[in-house]
């Protein structure tokens, strides 16, 4: 059923550029947030990005074309601002851990590692480009980013670009 006290969702981000209808989504995903504010998180997929959003339905975006063709650019621009505020990651009942992509490559970043991350900004989201990045760019990036494998270790994920990584199940622990 729909959110409420007793009926709690977290949307794992990527509600951008999954079809013709990602704007109408997006606004039933923030009324429901709004009236249910605590039975309702909305955590930021790779998606919810400039660079992912700007680029063509061809090319796994679409999103700010949808606004453009629908609405207005003021619109896409009013997106890509609540975008910037949404967070990387939930911890529910201090059990589960959820994040859109995966698990840093970076070894010992704790919670509040992640707590204290600057996440509300835009970041170079596209994975086929190398790039040099701090330490917090890169935790961003593979929780935005990152799959599971199931060896060892994390190794580079052949397909999702070449800064892109897979991570194995000890590194979940």
């Amino acid at each position: 059923g729909p959110p409420s006290p007793s009926n709690c969702y977290v949307f794992n981000g990527d509600i951008c550029d999954r079809g013709s209808r990602a704007v109408e989504i997006w606004l039933l995903v923030i009324a429901y947030q709004l009236k249910f504010p605590s039975s309702v998180t909305v955590l930021r997929g790779n998606h919810e990005s400039k660079t992912m959003a700007e680029r063509s339905a061809r090319m796994g975006g679409g999103f700010r074309d949808e606004c453009r063709m629908k609405y207005s650019e003021e619109v896409y621009q009013t997106f890509t601002r609540i975008f910037r505020l949404l967070p990387i990651f939930a911890l529910i009942q201090n059990k589960i851990f959820v994040v859109h992509g995966g698990l840093p490559r970076v070894p010992g970043i704790s919670i509040d590692d992640l707590r204290a991350l600057p996440y509300r900004r835009d970041w170079q989201a596209l994975p086929e480009k190398q790039l040099s990045r701090s330490r917090d760019d890169c935790v961003l990036f593979d929780a935005l980013w990152a799959d599971p494998h199931e060896g060892q270790g994390c190794i580079p994920s052949r397909g999702r670009g070449a800064s892109c990584v897979k991570f194995g199940y000890d590194v979940t622990e």
